[in-house]
């Protein structure tokens, strides 16, 4: 039986398994499909190494420490996307099946892996990788400019209060408007507006780091979320997207456009803290360097009044 090639080559597999021999075994069989593969021993291996670029996640459900039920549940905590998990087992034992669906696994393979069943399951599995990613970018992807849109950030912003909450983590928040946008629109049009707001999406995906994310909120007002980010690392950010913006639209119809932004810090001893106020504080920031004279980062901690 002939397989799509989309389904059969160049996605990017995790295999969790802590059998060198055995794990390598099926590696192989996967890179001779076309696909790329990588192995973790251990649970600490594999939580380091899961990330949303991840397609499928093979992993063995006898595991030292944590087994595969368990590390199933913990990597469905850490994703914002899906990504299809098959677990490995020699048992043929329903009661193992029933207890992996519950964690949140999608199917199972029986070892020794038949190359067969193999090459079947990975293809169902990045069929319905596929799909489901497609449906995430039209929920989450605003597509103007090719970053997150607002329920993408309502969506991020739920996880990361959590994880603030419970390891207390510094955090900033910096909010972005294009500096007389209606001009641009009266005066070249609205397509060409649209190509302005395009340049901000573009280069704030080639400026910010793998951690960040950045959102368009609607209109001309876009906000990027820096974990791990104190105020000073926040505003230098700002600024860096700032001045790349400016250099960008020299190419535009419209010329060099600039940007206003308001950044708001959050220290890790800070108490609970919620989205609202958090953009309100941004807000009140990005108006105050608009009053000033647009062009510029104004910055405070959230608790700075």
């Amino acid at each position: 039986m002939s397989y799509p090639a989309e389904l059969t080559t160049g996605a990017r597999i995790l295999i969790v398994d802590d059998e060198p021999v055995g794990a390598r075994a099926v590696a192989a069989m996967l890179e001779g499909y076309g696909h790329q593969v990588e192995l973790a021993h251990d649970w600490t291996a594999a939580i380091r190494m899961f990330r949303p670029e991840i397609d499928l996640v093979l992993m063995d459900v006898i595991l030292p420490d944590v087994d595969g039920f368990k590390l199933t549940r913990l990597l469905r905590q850490k994703s914002s996307v899906y990504v299809p998990v098959v677990l490995v087992t020699g048992r043929d034992d329903p009661d193992a099946k029933e207890r992996g669906l519950v964690a949140g696994a999608d199917d199972f393979l029986s070892k020794p892996v038949d190359p067969f069943e193999l090459r079947t399951r990975v293809a169902a599995m990045l069929r319905i990788r596929r799909l489901t990613m497609a449906l995430h970018q039209q929920a989450h992807i605003d597509s103007l400019t090719g970053i997150g849109n607002r329920y993408a950030f309502d969506q991020e912003w739920d996880r990361r209060k959590s994880e603030f909450s419970r390891y207390k983590r510094t955090m900033s928040l910096l909010m972005f408007d294009v500096d007389h946008f209606k001009k641009v629109n009266d005066t070249y049009g609205h397509e060409e507006g649209d190509e302005v707001l395009r340049v901000l999406g573009r280069v704030m995906r080639q400026t910010i780091r793998k951690c960040d994310r950045a959102y368009r909120f609607g209109g001309e007002e876009f906000v990027v979320f820096a974990p791990e980010t104190n105020v000073e690392g926040a505003v230098v950010l700002a600024n860096r997207i700032r001045e790349a913006f400016f250099a960008a639209t020299g190419a535009t119809l419209a010329g060099r456009q600039t940007v206003s932004v308001g950044v708001v810090g959050v220290s890790e001893d800070a108490d609970d803290v919620d989205a609202h106020s958090l953009l309100h504080r941004a807000d009140e920031l990005l108006y105050e360097a608009k009053h000033k004279g647009r062009d510029q980062v104004r910055s405070a901690s959230l608790d700075d009044r």
